[in-house]
C-alpha cells in the first residue's frame, strides 16, 4: 500500500494543474492579505487583522478544496484505465486497499498545498506583528485537514461511479454548497417552492466546512471553539470512506 501512495503522490505533485492552482492560490492570498483599505467598520480598516483573519481562512480553505476537487477527479478511473491493475491484484492487494490507498494519496497531496498556504499565513501574521499566534496555526492546520479529508473522500468515491467531468460538477456543488453553508441555510429561508426544497436537500448531503472554517478561525482569534461541527463532519468523510472499501469495481483486464 505504501508504495502505491507513494507512487500516487509523486505523480500528482508533478501535475500542472497542481502547480498551477497552488500558484494561483498562493499569489491570491498575498495579494489580499498585503492589499490596503481606505474603508473603515467601527473605526477598523477591513484589512485589520482580526477581520482579514476570517477571510484569509475561508479564502485558503477554498482554495485546498478546489485543489483537493481537482487532485482527485480522476486518480481511481486513471488507473483502471491503464489496465494495469491486474498487477496490483497479483500481489495481493485488494481492491480495499487499492481504493484507500489511492485517496490517501489524493489526501496527502492536497495537505502538502495546504502546509504550503498555511506558510503564507505565517508570512501575513509575522507582517503583522502577530507572531506570538503562530503557535496557534497547527492546531488550526489540523481543523483544515478535517475540510480536505472530506473533500477528497467525497471525489475518490464519486470517480469509482462516475466520469471525471461528472464527479468534478457534483464535487464542486457539494463541496460549494458546504463552504457556504450558513449563506444558503438564510437563502433557502428567504426562497420559496422547489427553489428552497432543492437548496435544502443539498445542504443536508453536503458536510458543513462553513463551520470548520468558522471554528478555525474562533480558534486563531482565541476563542471558545465547538467540537460537534469538527467532529460531525469527520463523521461524514469516514461514513463516506466506507464505499471505498465496500464497493468492488470491475477488474481491469490486461
Amino acid at each position: 500500500m505504501l508504495t502505491i501512495i507513494k507512487a500516487a503522490l509523486q505523480e500528482k505533485t508533478r501535475r500542472k494543474d497542481f502547480l498551477v492552482v497552488l500558484g494561483v492560490g498562493i499569489l491570491f492570498l498575498l495579494l489580499i492579505s498585503t492589499g490596503t483599505a481606505s474603508i473603515s467598520v467601527n473605526g477598523e480598516s477591513i484589512t485589520g487583522f482580526s477581520r482579514m483573519l476570517g477571510v484569509l481562512i475561508s479564502i485558503s480553505t477554498a482554495i485546498i478544496c478546489l485543489l483537493s476537487i481537482i487532485l482527485s477527479l480522476s486518480t481511481i478511473s486513471n488507473e483502471y484505465k491503464r489496465r494495469s491493475s491486474h498487477l496490483v491484484w497479483v500481489r495481493g492487494i485488494s481492491q480495499a486497499k487499492y481504493h484507500t490507498s489511492l485517496a490517501g494519496a489524493n489526501f496527502l497531496a492536497s495537505c502538502l498545498a495546504a502546509l504550503v498556504l498555511y506558510a503564507v499565513l505565517i508570512y501575513y501574521f509575522v507582517s503583522q506583528g502577530q507572531g506570538l499566534l503562530i503557535p496557534r496555526l497547527l492546531p488550526a492546520f489540523l481543523m483544515t485537514l478535517i475540510s480536505v479529508a472530506a473533500c477528497t473522500t467525497l471525489t475518490s468515491v464519486l470517480s469509482l461511479f462516475l466520469s471525471p467531468l461528472a464527479t468534478g460538477i457534483i464535487s464542486f456543488l457539494i463541496v460549494g454548497a458546504g463552504l457556504l453553508a450558513n449563506s444558503l441555510e438564510t437563502l433557502s429561508y428567504l426562497s420559496e417552492g422547489v427553489s428552497s426544497t432543492l437548496i435544502r436537500l443539498i445542504l443536508k448531503i453536503s458536510p458543513d466546512l462553513s463551520s470548520v472554517s468558522a471554528q478555525t478561525t474562533a480558534w486563531l482569534q482565541g476563542e471558545n471553539i465547538l467540537i460537534n461541527p469538527l467532529l460531525r463532519v469527520v463523521l461524514w468523510a469516514y461514513l463516506l470512506s466506507w464505499i471505498l472499501i465496500i464497493f468492488k469495481k470491475k477488474e481491469a483486464s490486461s
